[in-house]
């Protein structure tokens, strides 16, 4: 099998994916500030900023920027750390848990129709082999 030529392939179909409406959605959710709602929405801790920049993999500055921008409409807060003072923390608003739900339903509504129409084992199988690739890619950084 000539694995270079899938991965050539995979690639062509990949930016045509990426680049469908529903995905957009999705890559939406990947990139900036519905970004960094998802992960402050999915914490179970309080996050400070230099923990939300270690999640998102991006630099203090790009936090910090985005985290002022998402102040001003109200999405987060910062607050003092109630067990150490010197310690911000940033933390949702009712109106930044609301824009990250919404967004979510949407896009899951939207990749849902597409689900739909490729079908319950194309779905499935889908599903499965993205959970593969994952796999793959995770079991190659340990190694």
């Amino acid at each position: 099998m000539d694995f270079t030529s899938l991965a050539k392939e995979l690639m062509i179909l990949r930016t045509k994916i990426d680049h469908l409406p529903e995905w957009e959605l999705l890559s939406d959710l990947s990139g900036g500030e519905y970004f960094a709602l998802g992960i402050l929405s999915d914490a179970t801790e309080a996050l400070c900023p230099s923990g939300l920049s270690r999640a998102m993999g991006v630099s203090h500055a790009r936090v910090s920027a985005l985290l002022g921008s998402m102040e001003k409409k109200a999405l987060i807060e910062r607050r003092s750390d109630p067990g150490d003072e010197r310690r911000v923390i940033v933390v949702l608003t009712e109106k930044g848990i609301e824009r990250i739900r919404k967004k979510r339903e949407e896009t899951a509504a939207r990749i849902a129709h597409i689900l739909e129409r490729i079908g319950s084992e194309g779905a499935e199988e889908y599903v499965a082999l993205q959970k593969l690739i994952i796999s793959a890619s995770e079991g190659e950084k340990r190694e």
